[in-house]
């Protein structure tokens, strides 16, 4: 990942934190402080990288979920921590990109660490020692927030073909407030951002829209899954519009050649390059929204099978001070 994409995800995630939301980013490790138990660390990171099957992870040194606070971290650490860290690994050990954030008055260590030549193997620290059993190394498997020793079921999914993500790239979007009427329904904002999906072979690749999440910021406010966040295509909102005015079925009928790109009512279904809409809805007041001036949103969607995660960042403002439109910022 490039040092601005790992910036922009661990700021995301420090603002959750600061917000008390629950981080829920598997992907995601958090310490208020440089882990000290070398061995003990290097399991856990090889266990973290090993369930990640070749996605980045991040660790971020100097953040405390469990009290909602930013500590910070003595960054130089660093120097002396990782190679005690990579020296209980057997070969190969993650590779790092780090980088030093400043937040507020604290400084936060980024750790993104590329997980692509997993398997990653450990060192036993009580082989060859008395009672200490003659297993020399271990491959350690995440659950939830526990390291244990891989089974073969993990080994198994660990070494299966990898669903490959695609890449996107947001290429317009706007946020705008709706009033109420008997065709639109209660006072609420849309969402509309426009992005070009690329994807790296045919493999089909499905995101439920039970698995979107988005966080909207309001002036360091955050609001975890405001808007109702669905993926679409403009050719089929075309036609969703058409059928609402005609009295018709809002979605196509099961078809024998599939498209590019291709939602149905649960969730999307990507085969190929070609342009999607990302859309959001959330009822509220007027009154709300008047004093707007910059929006911030986050939105993330989950792969059906492998469950690994995409995300953007959007920076919306207010067009002028007559409406109630907010726009991205490239």
């Amino acid at each position: 990942m490039k040092p601005l994409e790992i910036e922009s995800w661990a700021l995301r995630i420090l603002e959750q934190v600061e917000s008390k939301q629950r981080v829920e980013d598997l992907r995601v490790e958090l310490k208020s402080e440089w882990p000290s138990d070398i061995q003990k660390t290097a399991r856990q990171l090889a266990g973290h990288a090993n369930s990640a099957r070749g996605e980045n992870i991040l660790w971020i040194i100097g953040a405390d979920e469990g009290r909602s606070v930013v500590t910070g971290a003595a960054y130089e650490d660093l120097a002396k921590w990782f190679p005690q860290v990579q020296s209980e690994f057997e070969g190969l050990a993650p590779l790092l990109t780090d980088i030093n954030i400043k937040r507020k008055d604290k400084t936060i260590a980024a750790l993104c660490f590329d997980t692509s030549r997993f398997p990653y193997v450990v060192k036993n620290p009580v082989f060859g020692q008395k009672s200490g059993g003659q297993v020399e190394f271990e491959v350690p498997w995440r659950e939830g927030t526990r390291t244990r020793t891989a089974t073969r079921s993990d080994m198994v999914l660990m070494l299966s073909p990898l669903i490959r993500m695609p890449r996107i790239q947001v290429l317009s979007g706007e946020l705008r407030f709706i009033a109420a009427s008997p065709y639109t329904g209660n006072p609420h904002l849309e969402l509309t951002v426009l992005t070009y999906v690329s994807v790296p072979d045919s493999t089909p690749i499905t995101f439920p829209f039970h698995k979107c999440s988005s966080i909207l910021t309001i002036e360091g406010h955050a609001l975890p899954d405001a808007l109702n966040v669905r993926l679409t295509t403009l050719r089929v909102r075309r036609q969703q519009l058409q059928a609402k005015r005609d009295g018709g079925p809002v979605f196509p009928a099961v078809r024998t050649v599939h498209e590019a790109i291709e939602p149905t009512e649960d969730e999307v279904v990507i085969r190929g390059c070609g342009k999607m809409l990302v859309e959001g809805r959330m009822e509220v007041p007027e009154v709300l929204i008047s004093d707007w001036q910059e929006v911030h949103v986050n939105v993330t969607v989950v792969e059906a099978v492998s469950e690994s995660q995409l995300a953007f960042n959007l920076k919306l403002v207010k067009r002028d001070k007559d409406t109630k439109l907010w726009v991205l910022q490239q």
